[in-house]
This record gives C-alpha cells, structure tokens and sequence, in this order.
C-alpha cells in the first residue's frame, strides 16, 4: 500500500501509476494536480490499483484538485470522501476530519491488508473470561509506530471502539480465575470473570 498527504499524496500517484505492481492501493489525501511542474493527472488517468482520495472542502490548495484527479482515476476503482472545512495533508487525520477520513482509509484498506487471524478472547484471556464476555469480534492491526496489536471488539459506537482489553480492566473485581492467570496477554492477566 502507498499512502501519502499533500506532496507524498501525488508522489504515491505518480509511482503507483508508473509501476503498477508497487502497492495493492494507493490512499491520496489532499492530493494537488502539480507535483514541482509536473502535471499528476496523466498519472491518474493510469492508475489501476483501488485507490481512497480525501479532501476537505476548503482546503486552499486541493479542494478542486482532488476530485478531478479522483476522477481521472475512475478506472482503478477511485473513491473520493470529502470532509467540511479547510485542512490540508495529515491535518485530515487530526481533529474534526478524523474521525470521518480514517474511518474511511480503514474500512478502505481493510481488504488490501495482510490478512492475519487474531486469537480468540478465550485463547487470550481464558475460557471463563470469555464466557462472561459479550459476543466479540477479534481484531488485528498496525499502530502508527508500526506494533502489530491484537484485541477483541466487544462493542462499538457512533465515535468509540471497546477492546477486550479495556473491557476486562473496567470489569475486573474480585480474585483471579485460574484461566486469566495463565493468560499471555498482560491485560488479561489481572483481569476476571464477571
């Protein structure tokens, strides 16, 4: 995958188009149509890999750019979001337009991803730590430091994600079940059944 804000955003293009087989998607935000002289368009026109644009609505410099080049780029399966305001680059993924812009770069790159299985809540945690547990969904992904982490989603909101972890330290009282002692995971081993 390329990712890339702002000038990174066009250089993502740019080499994705060039070589093809370099990523599985591209995810573009605030692209600009110039790249120090040199039109980024044609580029577009040939990239081929799924590719997510974001842009907020007043960015000063890509706010028309954007879209155009989301649309050039119709043949490789382009989705534009666009979110209010003004920010620009990795200010999309920062405050207000958060939520929305990585939210969408998620569920985006989701199927291009490397595909690994996360373990169970009972493998982590315990038989009888499950048992008390909601219905769960296990999770595994990359932190922007790069540390691959693992959880359990137990619940999710409109602007929140419960993790197996966060759940079992809120609900933690009493004495240690023998199968959340021997846990791996250190939040699991303090941890009880409810």
């Amino acid at each position: 995958m390329l990712v890339g804000a702002s000038e990174g955003a066009k250089a993502a293009i740019l080499a994705a188009a060039a070589r093809p087989k370099l990523a599985t998607a591209v995810v573009a935000l605030s692209p600009e149509r110039y790249l120090r002289g040199r039109d980024v368009l044609p580029a577009a026109r040939k990239l081929r890999v799924p590719t997510l644009f974001a842009v907020s609505t007043n960015d000063p410099y890509s706010a028309q750019d954007t879209p155009a080049l989301a649309h050039a780029a119709s043949r490789a399966h382009a989705r534009l979001v666009t979110v209010p305001g003004d920010e620009h680059g990795v200010d999309l993924v920062r405050g207000a337009p958060a939520a929305t812009v990585a939210a969408a770069a998620l569920d985006f790159l989701m199927p291009y991803g490397p595909h690994r299985r996360p373990p169970s809540l009972a493998a982590e945690c315990g038989p009888n730590v499950a048992a008390g547990a909601p219905r769960a969904t296990a999770v595994v992904f990359t932190a922007g430091d790069g540390v691959q982490l693992h959880g359990v989603v137990l619940g999710q909101g409109g602007t929140m994600v419960v993790l197996a972890h966060e759940y079992l330290t809120r609900c933690a009282a009493g004495s240690r079940t023998r199968e959340s002692s021997r846990a791996t995971a250190p939040a699991c081993s303090s941890s009880t059944s409810a």
